[in-house]
């Protein structure tokens, strides 16, 4: 086993990493449960030596795939691992360890997510609100709305990610079970792409609002330009850890309605630096980039509590 120490995957030796089988596969729509499903195509990240899951190296036994339903219209990966393996290497995968060297200021929410998402957020947020961010890593947007008068609130697996939550002021929890708040808004940012049962999580999150409370989330857009066009091979779908992709109509439940849906840029272009520009341009040429610079290829949606 090979754990990373940092996003610079500096590890000794490759052939340790972690051998996994990939053998989750549905017959039906992972999403909303129908079985009228069809493939898309092969992911071609099976192959790829130094493939990664939450800071480890792993390899994968089976080829992953895209699949689409037809009724709700999201996209899903086939071939996945289970989720308590996907549980066990978040649990024990570290936080992003950065050069002392680097200009921190970078890696600030307000700095790195667009200006819509801080309108969206700034439009939304009820003053000095219960705020609860699932999937928070270490608190960039708990920081940045603690900063802003909120009460702050993070749910994370890894043990490493919550020992730096609780040093900066923040309250940190492991699990829904261990949760006994209500909360006035809860956000997910670059999560929803990781769950395994959307419903569940929709019902807890639901669970978790006060009356009226609101849900925001940010995630990839799979009705974006890019992806319809490189389908397998768009950026987004090049992470093991990307496994559903839910279209705009499978956020609304019983209990929740979306009221706000924005298709966004991914990075924040007014601020973005030199060196992130290069690495665009270098990825972009490779064929092997991140995401067009000016595509609106995730979106935000705002979902309210029905009383």
């Amino acid at each position: 086993m090979c754990i990373i120490e940092s996003k610079q995957y500096m590890c000794k030796n490759l052939n340790q990493s972690i051998e996994l089988d990939n053998d989750l596969f549905y017959n039906h729509c992972p999403i909303c449960q129908s079985n009228k499903i069809k493939k898309i195509g092969e992911l071609d990240y099976y192959s790829r030596e130094n493939l990664t899951y939450a800071n480890f190296y792993i390899k994968l036994k089976r080829i992953p795939e895209l699949w689409e339903c037809i009724d709700c219209k999201s996209w899903f990966a086939q071939n996945i691992i289970k989720e308590s393996d996907s549980i066990s290497l978040y649990t024990k995968g570290e936080f992003i360890k950065r050069n002392s060297n680097e200009d921190m200021s970078i890696y600030k929410f307000e700095n790195r997510k667009p200006p819509d998402i801080k309108k969206i957020l700034s439009e939304n947020l009820p003053q000095k609100s219960k705020v609860l961010d699932i999937g928070c890593d270490t608190g960039d947007l708990l920081d940045f709305l603690k900063k802003n008068g909120h009460t702050t609130f993070g749910l994370e697996y890894s043990k490493a990610s919550r020992n730096i939550l609780q040093k900066k002021g923040h309250i940190a929890y492991s699990n829904f079970a261990e949760i006994n708040e209500k909360f006035d808004v809860i956000t997910a940012f670059d999560l929803i792409e990781h769950i395994y049962n959307f419903q569940l999580f929709l019902d807890n999150c639901s669970n978790l609002l006060n009356s009226n409370g609101i849900l925001v989330f940010f995630t990839g857009n799979i009705d974006s330009k890019s992806s319809k066009k490189q389908k397998t091979k768009w950026w987004y779908f090049s992470f093991a850890e990307h496994i559903i992709f839910p279209s705009k109509q499978a956020y609304e439940t019983n209990d929740l309605k979306v009221i706000k849906y924005n298709k966004v840029r991914l990075d924040n272009e007014l601020k973005i630096t030199v060196r992130s520009l290069i690495r665009k341009i270098i990825r972009l040429f490779s064929l092997s980039y991140d995401g067009w610079p000016f595509n609106s290829d995730h979106h935000i949606i705002v979902l309210k509590k029905n009383t």
